[in-house]
């Protein structure tokens, strides 16, 4: 009984972290932990962010997609001297120059990729971002820039996938063992009588 008891905690708690898990990591707030207007012609900006944990990310730029709509094929790389310093825990920094935005994907807005980045670990973090160039890189269109988590995206599907189905399973197994734990002690109960 008190096997059955233990067991039924045991997968309890296990389905609670795995839950958990599927929706700390996978938030919105650890997958794209900052976003913010791409600074015009000699503009600093700076914002504060935390992640849950650590991994590769890169820069990606949202731009509002022109009218007409230009090939994906025939748009060029977006050049621009923008300057990236990021600053993390246990003295964590990263300084780059992004020279190039390129083209990635399109939906109802043009989506280009810079450099990859990686942060070591969960905390606290400050992004600078100072464009050194004479104009803005994406002319008059606005563009919104954003630190964006950069995972092979089968991996992480997988990945939640499994945790989703442990925390299912933790919590119909936990179920079980707790039913049939008061079950035998209910049984045991009418016996001594």
């Amino acid at each position: 009984m008190r096997f059955l008891r233990v067991l039924a905690f045991s997968s309890l708690i296990t389905a609670a972290l795995a839950f958990a898990a599927t929706t700390y990591f996978a938030s919105d707030w650890n997958w794209r932990p900052v976003e913010m207007p791409m600074p015009g012609a000699n503009v600093k900006i700076e914002d504060r962010f935390e992640i849950a944990n650590g991994g590769n990310f890169e820069l990606e730029v949202s731009v509002p997609t022109p009218i007409p709509s230009i090939a994906m094929e025939d748009m060029p790389p977006v050049a621009c001297d923008l300057r990236v310093a990021i600053r993390g825990p246990a003295g964590f920094a990263a300084d780059r120059n992004v020279s190039m935005f390129r083209l990635g994907g399109r939906s109802n807005f043009d989506l280009y990729h810079a450099s990859e980045l990686s942060l070591p670990a969960r905390g606290r973090y400050e992004i600078r971002l100072a464009n050194r160039g004479v104009s803005q890189p994406f002319g008059e269109r606005g563009a919104m820039i954003a630190l964006t988590r950069y995972e092979q995206p089968t991996e992480a599907f997988l990945r939640a996938l499994f945790l989703r189905y442990l925390g299912w399973a933790g919590l119909v197994f936990g179920m079980v063992f707790a039913l049939a734990s008061e079950l035998m002690i209910s049984r045991g109960r009418s016996r001594a009588v």
